[in-house]
């Protein structure tokens, strides 16, 4: 039985609903790890935000579906927030009863999958930084956060690779499915 208001995980490229059944996999596997390791318990619901540049527009405030994994339920809240609340909160402006200020106060964790991909340049910039926001995210409203990539490296930029570092360098724990990245990280 849930006592008090809920804990929230953020998951990074964590989708459901995505016609790649590996990325949905992927979150599922996330969430099974984080709690074999402690990170998170039942308390926790999932929580994901998207954000958007209009205030008037249609999308949902929040839907709130339920996730059957492995035999444990798992709500997972999507919610929709004007951009511009996001981007004020980084210079302590926030409205504190807004439904982003109010559920960004009971993130705990994020925890960055980053699609079953490696943090790399090697596919281009523009991909290498849509990995990013929520570990920027973390770091801006101070919550702890894991790294939980394929891959860190190779890079092919040094100014990439310097970034990268400064940001995973502020994680919590750092778990690559691939043991290569360590020569990235000793070259430092």
């Amino acid at each position: 039985m849930r006592t008090g208001k809920a804990k929230y995980v953020i998951l990074s490229d964590f989708n459901v609903r995505s016609n790649n059944r590996g990325t949905a996999a992927l979150g599922y596997g996330a969430l099974a790890f984080l709690q074999s390791k402690g990170y998170i318990d039942d308390e926790f619901e999932i929580v994901k935000f998207r954000f958007h540049r209009y205030p008037w527009s249609k999308i949902p405030k929040e839907i709130v579906s339920e996730l059957d994994i492995n035999g444990k339920k798992w709500k997972l809240h999507e919610l929709s927030v004007w951009a511009l609340e996001k981007y004020l909160y980084r210079f302590r402006l926030h409205f504190l009863n807004t439904l982003f200020g109010r559920t960004i106060r009971r993130v705990r964790l994020v925890a960055a999958i980053n699609g079953g991909d490696g943090l790399t340049d090697l596919y281009g910039n523009k991909l290498l930084d849509s990995r990013l926001p929520e570990m920027k995210m973390a770091i801006e409203f101070r919550i702890p956060f894991i790294v939980m990539p394929q891959t860190i490296g190779p890079f092919l930029n040094q100014d990439n690779k310097d970034r990268i570092l400064s940001i995973i360098g502020k994680a919590q724990k750092i778990y690559v499915r691939d043991t290569n990245f360590v020569q990235e990280l000793d070259s430092k």
